[in-house]
């Protein structure tokens, strides 16, 4: 994980990610939310990987999956469906309950730092 006005440096002469899977979990400073997101954004600098959007909606105390009488929400988005279910089988080995938004459009918009309707928000999934 780098800073999201890193991204570019730190990837600056890597090769091909040849579909290698890549959890974004930046978020631009100062979001455009009328253009690209930042994974959109992220996507473009590492051709050939398979990016799914998760962890930027969650601050940092509250990365931790499990919680009293539930588990943590969460929120992840992407364009490649196989990429998604992947990453949702690893998220839920962590201990949380993954919740597909849709696409990196839609919902890497919704966790987008500031302004998306996610952002910063905690959610349990009480057991039943």
């Amino acid at each position: 994980a780098v800073p999201f006005a890193k991204i570019s440096e730190a990837v600056k002469g890597l090769p091909n990610w040849k579909n290698r899977i890549v959890i974004d979990a930046t978020n631009s400073p100062e979001p455009d939310l009328e253009t690209l997101t930042s994974s959109e954004t992220v996507s473009k600098a590492l051709p050939g990987a398979r990016i799914i959007k998760a962890f930027s909606s969650l601050y940092a105390p509250f990365i931790d999956g499990e919680v009293n009488g539930g588990k943590r929400v969460l929120f992840y988005a992407g364009d490649d469906l196989e990429a998604k279910s992947i990453v949702k089988g690893l998220f839920e080995q962590m201990g949380f309950y993954p919740v597909d938004l849709g696409s990196l459009a839609i919902g890497g918009k919704m966790m987008q730092y500031v302004g998306g309707p996610l952002s910063g928000e905690h959610f349990t999934q009480i057991e039943e």
